[in-house]
């Protein structure tokens, strides 16, 4: 061996023991010790409380473990740049989180398929995407919903990014459109519903090289079953073909299972084409950030290294229009907000609620800069927050129903006032998943 190869061994040895020896010396330090997670949002573990039994039992020092390895000091940075590391070293890594259940087929003929009658709506192979709060700010506490609960199918891993995978229900897509096509009917010919079933990221994102061999549904032949079992009533907006075509840009997080708002306006746009709008330049919106993001896709990885590496970032456009918002919280409170909010200074998971104050129950905006009466409603769950501040700018009135948590009735709503357009906005998740129908129809009957 010669003394390069000699006096490198020994300078690796040497940082290895300056670096374990210094990781040592930080352990000790008390005051080094965090007792609060920005990323995960929860307090650490606690160093715990001596006792007879919890000796005896074991308990105690494997709280000590807990205590040690959860408040390890820097334990966030050096996790982070451990996975940057391993990315110089031209590490990819390709993970799955869940069971992968495949769906049903899709059939060709769409038209032909036709629902059996009272045929039970069955759970779609692979669960709604996520029962969430999006995010709510520290400050505030939900009496209903302290803890929201973050419930995926299986999500893939591929590098730094990830995505949800999807199985096609027929029984649920019979059931979302038999759903919408009642809720026209009830409401009658002059209001106009509209359907809008959002792909998500896997469905668009996910690089050519991977789909062949990835077991996951074709989210543009379901929607397309879905849309053809609409009737006459409902007018569909369809975005995949729109947002394919703009995959090339950032408009799927890649550590949450939400679109961007920049890929909620290349739907704006479509909704736009539809109705025969001139749709709004983005140039007209002023561009912000509000700084890194780190959403459910990193809670359900396990924290992945890799993700944290290379966080979201949340960039908002807020509106050009004057305009007043109100909500109404779970409690029944109401609050005064902005369409788009500066969450510059909240936590990285909590960073989508900066579209409509995340998850609200009911919400209005007013447009100043219209006189013209016109109002609309938009029935939609989370993807529909980022949504809502582009449909916003065509209404004097907008109404906002997040069908999860809403306790009133569609028809009053739509006849007390004067509602002439209804949109259901849905990702392709809720679209096929009961517990989302079944909410939706309760809240459209009489």
């Amino acid at each position: 061996m010669d003394k390069k190869t000699k006096l490198f061994e020994y300078l690796t040895i040497g940082l290895f023991a300056i670096a374990l020896l210094g990781g040592s010396v930080l352990a000790q330090i008390p005051a080094l010790r965090p007792d609060y997670s920005e990323e995960e949002k929860r307090e650490l573990a606690k160093f715990p409380e001596y006792s007879a039994e919890t000796l005896a039992d074991g308990s105690y020092f494997s709280s000590i473990s807990l205590w040690f390895s959860d408040t390890f000091p820097f334990r966030e940075q050096l996790v982070a740049l451990n996975a940057a590391v391993e990315s110089l070293h031209g590490k990819t890594s390709i993970q799955i989180s869940g069971n992968v259940v495949e769906g049903d087929e899709i059939p060709d003929d769409a038209e032909a398929s036709a629902p059996v009658e009272d045929e039970p709506i069955e759970e779609p192979p692979v669960e709604e995407g996520f029962h969430d709060d999006d995010g709510i700010d520290e400050n505030y506490t939900d009496p209903e919903d302290p803890g929201a609960v973050q419930k995926f199918g299986a999500v893939l891993q591929v590098g730094d990014t990830a995505y949800e995978y999807y199985g096609f229900s027929e029984s649920a897509a019979h059931a979302y459109a038999s759903m919408v096509n009642d809720t026209a009917a009830l409401l009658g010919e002059n209001v106009q519903v509209y359907t809008m079933v959002v792909p998500n990221s896997m469905g668009v994102m996910l690089p050519d090289s991977l789909r062949g061999s990835i077991k996951t549904g074709d989210q543009e032949k379901a929607i397309d079953f879905i849309y053809a079992q609409m009737s006459e009533q409902v007018q569909t907006v369809p975005v995949y073909a729109p947002l394919r075509a703009h995959r090339s840009e950032y408009i799927y997080f890649r550590t949450d299972h939400h679109w961007t708002a920049l890929g909620a306006y290349y739907a704006y746009t479509k909704l736009a084409s539809v109705n025969d709008w001139d749709p709004n330049e983005l140039s007209r919106y002023e561009t912000v950030s509000y700084g890194p993001f780190l959403g459910s896709f990193y809670s359900h990885t396990g924290k992945s290294a890799a993700l944290a590496a290379n966080p979201d970032e949340l960039i908002a456009y807020k509106p050009f229009y004057e305009s007043t918002y109100t909500y109404w919280d779970r409690s029944g409170s109401a609050h005064k907000a902005n369409v788009v909010t500066d969450v510059s200074n909240w936590s990285k998971s909590s960073k989508y609620s900066a579209f409509i104050g995340g998850d609200q129950p009911y919400g209005e905006i007013h447009n100043a800069s219209l006189t013209d009466g016109s109002a609309c409603v938009i029935l939609k769950e989370s993807y529909g927050n980022a949504f809502v501040p582009f449909l916003a700018a065509h209404y004097e009135n907008t109404y906002v129903v997040d069908y999860r948590y809403w306790k009133g009735k569609l028809p009053s709503l739509v006849a007390e006032k004067g509602i002439s357009d209804v949109y259901f906005v849905n990702n392709i998740m809720a679209a096929q998943t009961k517990v989302r129908i079944n909410e939706m129809r309760n809240l459209s009957a009489q």
